[in-house]
């Protein structure tokens, strides 16, 4: 965004809302905090044991301003809120939670210089999906299918059965 100042006639900053006390102009790169959310498909409820990861465009793992790598396993009922700076990133699932299909599809997304999380990859793999709303990245999972009844089940196997003759026979 642009920052607007004015030099006073004797060649100082005119103190304002981005200028310090020694009237030097103060940028700062803003960061975009935002938060993920792993849940259910058809409940929308959260969901544990997701092993999720963000990565940059190398493949590395990504860390927050604190040093800490953005590589976590979801937890019930708890989204993961993150603060990154502009940039590409990739959202992978190494493990879907237990009882869930596994998303397979990399989330691509970016974040812009002025904050703005834009979805590179918009639809997954499978009955899961990806949106992002009002700051929260949500990826959700379907439960994993039990195989349909089929209508001509199969038939037990037959036992099978013989039948024998005992015989006594005298030999000359």
């Amino acid at each position: 965004s642009d920052i607007a100042f004015t030099i006073n006639a004797d060649g100082t900053i005119k103190k304002g809302p981005k200028t310090t006390d020694s009237g030097a102009i103060l940028i700062k790169d803003e960061l975009t905090r935002f938060t993920v959310s792993k849940r259910d498909i058809a409940g929308g409820k959260e969901v544990s044991g997701a092993q999720i990861s963000i990565t940059d465009a190398d493949g590395t793992v990504v860390k927050d301003i604190h040093g800490k790598e953005l590589a976590w396993t979801s937890e019930a009922g708890k989204s993961h809120t993150m603060t990154l700076p502009a940039g590409e990133y990739t959202m992978v699932e190494k493990v879907q939670p237990e009882g869930y299909q596994r998303v397979t599809t990399a989330i691509e997304f970016s974040v812009a210089k002025d904050g703005a999380v834009n979805l590179l990859t918009t639809k997954v793999d499978g009955e899961g999906g990806i949106a992002y709303v009002d700051g929260e990245l949500v990826l959700t999972n379907a439960p994993v299918k039990e195989p349909a009844p089929t209508s001509n089940p199969t038939p037990e196997p037959e036992k099978a059965t013989s039948k024998v003759t005992v015989s006594k026979q005298n030999h000359d």
